[in-house]
């Protein structure tokens, strides 16, 4: 029994050593989109450039570490969250696009929900006075609609 454990843990080693990440019994292979697309590709999955990105990640980063260091990093956490956002697909497609099983994207994706939640009311400004009459021309004159939309929110560190 102590020769497999030794084995096993000689095998991590290795892996690591080759820029595999091990989580408990799964191996995962590292896939961060940031390096593999370009920053109009990224935008064009996520609808964030690549800096607007980091700086969420520097907001809620903390919030999404895990204090036994299991689990998928904070990054890929924020980054299936925004892809499922972004798209409305089903969340198995989002797990499959970062190679993680359902249940682990539904598990970032509800981490990056309650984190955002959380620091809602220190980064997200509701406009008033001349800004709101000003943003509600501009949206009229943008779609020609007479009702502007109860979601237009800005974030006040995005800007």
């Amino acid at each position: 029994m102590a020769h497999r454990g030794r084995r096993q843990l000689i095998a991590r080693r290795l892996l690591a050593m080759q820029g595999y990440a091990v989580y408990g019994r799964r191996l995962y292979d590292p896939f961060n989109p940031l390096e593999e697309f370009s920053a109009a590709e990224i935008e064009a999955r996520f609808r964030f450039r690549p800096d607007t990105i980091y700086l969420i990640l520097g907001a809620v980063g903390d919030l999404l570490e895990k204090e036994s260091g299991r689990g998928l990093p904070p990054l890929l956490m924020l980054l299936v969250a925004l892809r499922f956002y972004a798209t409305g697909s089903y969340i198995m497609v989002v797990g499959d696009l970062f190679r993680i099983h359902e249940c682990t994207a539904w598990r970032a994706l509800e981490a990056v929900t309650t984190a955002l939640c959380t620091i809602r009311d220190t980064v997200i400004v509701w406009p008033d006075g001349d800004r709101r009459h000003q943003l509600k021309n501009k949206f009229y004159n943008m779609y020609g609609a007479s009702m502007w939309p109860s979601s237009y929110l800005f974030f006040s560190n995005f800007r």
